[in-house]
């Protein structure tokens, strides 16, 4: 995963940019005795300095615990941060002690600092709104949930941190169980474990339950495990509500229950709310996590899944372990399950289960029947769909012409097509590839789905052939040749689009970034930029020269 390089804040900018807001100065800290305190808490207790919201602290070790940051008591919020904001060298260190590292965190900020040894690393007290920001918490042991992080307030924000080798029942990095969000960005959780002692245990790494939505985004969640005598879940991940996963990495996780129930290695998603929530993923490595049942994935009835890309190989689902299956994925159910997008193979025992991915030969939507009868709005009179292609929105021109435009039919959400329009929206670059063992489903800007098996030497067509499309492979990247537009449409391992050309030297190329579309480019100086609310939905396409469309809804 790339990340951002680490800003090293400059003391001299932070405080002038403070002067110039009217804030007060900041207060420092440093064992030394040349600053204003020795230790975080009396800077923290310090009334003489209250509302200065600002703690800058030296390099050094702290032994310290039961850290209560921000509140009315202390003036409102606070930043508390490492004068080189590098959190190797800055460490609050709670071992020894019988409360967590930062026992509250009210609407305040942590920027680089190790916090360590707690019972607990951080707990979010009421008020929530609170960022940790390039921190490391770590060896911290929870008697309940959260080992790392814990919070039951919101919202939440966790950007380019470190959670390894916290302990908890429920969440070993983090747990949060509020009606609000969970942002997590560019961050790492590794070793984190999840023990029940007499029941269940869930979230390795993660936690959360009842209306917590969470997006995480270019992050790695690397060999956390959750163990139980009765039931585990979630080595990983536990999602409850709407959770959206742009380009995370999902490595090595675990679930094992000694007498009950495992499930979901790497991901456990369950309804607990009653819209049915969505898991989204965009992109990323689901790979070598392990339970009895969903190795890679479990989704739970009622809860919806969108795959819109990424890789799930190498799992898991224990062979010999009676109810073991669903390798790769594992649903409980078929309804609001999608999975558009992907590289899905090598897992054990099986791939999918029970998540209605469409079999050779299945016809589902207009452009499955293009032979078919219209009449009016238009309506297919063989499927009963309403459907209609837009003229462009925004049309650029150009050899092989650059150009973005919507098409709508009433019946994909029924049969599981999803896009980031919205329901039952997509545009002309709105191409998916999925692989699931030895098939190929190519679904296309309309809908249509073009299937192949592989014989062992090549990919056939497979399913409907009254179009004769050809499909090649070259080391995971996959080109296929539309014979009717005489386009060569070519796509990556985690089954994206990632240009289409003409044969005669006119590309258009696709860019993608944390997991979604986000400029196609002709190289002649044409573009278009697509961008996204959190939620993953569509809100905008412009051309850099001040041309834009605004998208609204669902």
């Amino acid at each position: 995963m790339n990340r951002p390089p680490v800003a090293i804040y400059s003391l001299l900018t932070l405080l002038l940019g403070m002067l110039l807001q009217g804030q007060a100065l900041a207060v420092t800290v440093c064992k030394d005795g040349t600053c204003d305190h020795t230790s975080i808490k009396s800077a923290l207790l310090d009334t003489n300095h209250k509302g200065e919201n600002v703690i800058i602290t030296k390099p050094g070790l702290y032994e310290e615990s039961g850290l209560t940051i921000g509140g009315t008591s202390q003036g409102g919020p606070r930043i508390l941060m490492s004068q080189s904001n590098d959190p190797e060298g800055t460490i609050i260190d709670a071992s020894g002690s019988d409360s967590a590292v930062v026992s509250c965190l009210i609407l305040s900020t942590i920027r680089g600092i190790t916090l360590r040894g707690g019972i607990g690393g951080v707990r979010l007290c009421a008020g929530g709104g609170s960022t940790l920001d390039n921190v490391i918490i770590e060896n911290n042991i929870a008697n309940g949930e959260g080992g790392g992080l814990q919070a039951s307030w919101g919202p939440m924000t966790v950007i380019n941190s470190t959670f390894r080798d916290n302990r908890a029942t429920s969440g070993g990095a983090i747990s949060m169980n509020a009606q609000s969000t969970l942002t997590i960005k560019d961050s790492t959780f590794e070793n984190n474990k999840a023990v029940g002692d007499g029941s269940r245990a869930r979230g390795g790494a993660i936690a959360v339950s009842g209306l917590v939505s969470m997006l995480i985004e270019n992050t790695d969640i690397l060999g956390n495990q959750v163990t139980s005598p009765l039931r585990s879940s979630g080595g990983g991940i536990k999602a409850g509500s709407t959770t959206i996963l742009n380009d995370v990495n999902l490595l090595n996780n675990s679930v094992f229950a000694t007498s009950g129930i495992s499930e979901g290695g790497g991901i456990y998603k369950t309804k607990e709310t009653s819209s049915g929530p969505v898991l989204e993923i965009n992109g990323g490595s689901i790979s070598g996590n392990e339970a009895n049942t969903g190795g890679g994935i479990w989704v739970g009835i009622n809860a919806n899944l969108n795959l819109f890309g990424g890789s799930v190989t190498g799992n898991n689902a224990r062979n010999g372990v009676a109810g073991s299956s669903g390798g790769g994925i594992f649903c409980a159910s078929s309804d609001g399950k999608s999975i558009a997008a992907g590289h899905i193979s090598v897992n054990t025992p099986d791939q999918v289960v029970g998540c209605g991915v469409p079999e050779t030969g299945t016809t589902r939507t207009t452009a499955d029947n293009e032979d078919s009868g219209t009449e009016k709005d238009p309506v297919n009179t063989y499927t009963g769909e309403l459907f209609q292609q837009y003229d462009p929105d925004i049309n650029l021109g150009g050899p092989m012409p650059l150009y973005f435009a919507r098409y709508y039919a009433s019946g994909f959400e029924q049969v599981g097509i999803f896009a980031h329009m919205g329901d039952n929206w997509r545009h002309n670059f709105d191409w998916s590839l999925l692989l699931i063992g030895s098939n190929i489903n190519i679904v296309n800007h309309r809908g249509r789905t073009i299937q192949f098996t592989w014989n062992g030497a090549k990919w056939n067509l497979a399913g409907k052939t009254d179009v004769v499309y050809q499909l090649s492979e070259n080391a995971g990247i996959y080109t296929l040749l539309d014979p009717r537009s005489q386009r060569f449409y070519v796509f990556n391992i985690p089954g994206n689009l990632t240009s289409i050309s003409d044969g005669k030297g006119n590309i258009h190329s696709l860019i993608y970034n944390t997991g979604r579309l986000s400029q196609v480019a002709d190289g002649l100086g044409r573009v278009l930029n697509l961008s996204y609310a959190d939620s993953s939905h569509l809100t905008s396409v412009n051309d850099g020269l001040g041309r834009s469309v605004i998208y609204s809804g669902r």
